[in-house]
């Protein structure tokens, strides 16, 4: 839906003249509901213009609402109420992913106006009475609108780094930016309605989307590989489309969003591509040559992933690859492996919290040896830390480590709180 919001921006048919006699309509139809507003705009209907204008404001106030509830419950736990967590949760993802554009424009839509009176509402005078309150209404919640998807951006992967929905990521950074840039393209998109700002926008929008794509590559933000895989392919995408708009100024060509659709399968297998020899490439990187602490997150997080894959039982072709990838990478870590220190030493004792006792290495199969596993990955992730020992990612990812796989809750703490 977010995607689908972004390129409705590009299929506004008074800026760009796209040229398809079957498809147009109904991309036009699809992007203008997917975004609400212009589909509102279109109607002509004040009810719905007002009535999603108050509804944002309701739904904002609603939940800050609940944060202050949930701050003041979490300082008295005799008030805790989980329920709160939960929709909390809902309501962030929703607001997050679907619901801030069209927000964010019909707030932005009220400072609209056309010979001294609102575009819509013909009732309101410009900058006079009822409606600089209004203006005044849509500037604070816009400013509150856009702080609260930069607070859920930044900080739903400290709650969600186990990896136990669809939507855990390793970092924030992908996500910050869509919101960034989600607000500077309606903000422009609003206001600049010229055939230059067409052109301006085009570019903007080209470029941008290049740049998401170089984002989405360098962090590969999602540890679900079929979510990860489908969020690249809508930003490559959008890139598509992008270029196609561009192409669409200084082309004639009929018939072409039918060529954006067939581009479409071909972008999927170019991200699923490149995604893998992205991760090959970290898998076959050093600790100690990595630059970022994302590189080393990827390749632990990958490693982790391996292990979870290949245990016993794991017969498809991908379990069976990822076990060979496994043994692959102990088997050459232990030849060149001159640290007395690491778990693949003979002589390191190898600890089990949950059982309280130690048990021996496993020569013939280490792959298939869970105690080792464990502190073979947590060796890994000790030794990221000790080249990017001030990484809140790291150490967030390290200590729910820690507390769900190794179990130890005490060393788990301690990653939390220097994070």
């Amino acid at each position: 839906m977010l995607f689908l919001q972004l390129i409705g921006l590009l299929f506004e048919t008074d800026r760009f003249e796209w040229r398809d006699e079957f498809f147009l309509n109904f991309m036009v139809q699809l992007c203008n509901y997917a975004r609400l507003t212009k589909a509102i705009e279109e109607s002509g209907s004040l009810f719905f213009y007002w009535g999603l204008f108050f509804s944002g404001m309701a739904y904002l106030v609603i939940l800050n609402g609940l944060m202050i509830y949930m701050n003041y419950f979490l300082q008295h736990r005799k008030h805790y109420v989980e329920a709160i967590v939960k929709v909390l949760r809902s309501m962030g993802l929703l607001l997050l992913w679907v619901l801030y554009l069209p927000f964010f424009e019909s707030f932005l839509s009220v400072m609209n106006c056309v010979d001294g009176v609102h575009f819509m509402d013909g009732s309101l005078l410009c900058y006079q009475g009822l409606h600089i309150f209004y203006l005044v209404l849509a500037f604070i919640f816009l400013l509150l609108l856009f702080l609260n998807c930069l607070i859920f951006a930044m900080l739903y992967n400290e709650t969600q780094p186990m990896q136990e929905d669809c939507l855990s990521r390793l970092e924030s950074s992908f996500e910050v930016l869509l919101v960034v840039y989600r607000s500077a393209a309606a903000i422009f998109s609003a206001f600049c309605v010229s055939e230059v700002c067409a052109w301006i926008q085009i570019c903007i929008y080209l470029l941008s989307s290049l740049t998401i794509c170089y984002q989405y590559y360098k962090h590969i933000p999602y540890y679900n590989q079929i979510i990860s895989v489908f969020t690249g392919s809508l930003v490559f995408i959008y890139t598509w489309i992008s270029l196609n708009a561009l192409l669409m100024k200084l082309i004639t060509i009929d018939g072409h969003i039918i060529i954006i659709f067939i581009g479409f399968p071909l972008l999927a297998l170019l991200v699923y591509g490149l995604r893998e020899k992205r991760i090959l490439s970290l898998t076959r990187t050093p600790i100690d040559k990595m630059t970022q602490d994302i590189d080393c997150l990827i390749h632990v997080t990958n490693l982790s992933e391996f292990v979870k894959s290949s245990s016993v039982g794991g017969q498809g072709r991908s379990d069976t690859q990822h076990r060979m990838a496994l043994i692959g990478i102990i088997n050459l870590h232990t030849i060149e492996c001159q640290n007395q220190e690491c778990p693949c030493q003979e002589t390191f004792e190898l600890y089990d919290v949950p059982t309280m006792s130690f048990s021996k290495h496993n020569k013939e199969a280490p792959h298939l040896d869970e105690v080792f596993l464990n502190h073979f990955i947590a060796k890994y992730y000790e030794d990221c830390l000790g080249k990017f020992i001030n990484s809140p990612t790291l150490h967030i990812a390290f200590g729910f480590y820690l507390f769900k796989t190794v179990r130890n809750i005490h060393a788990a703490l301690i990653e939390l709180n220097i994070a």
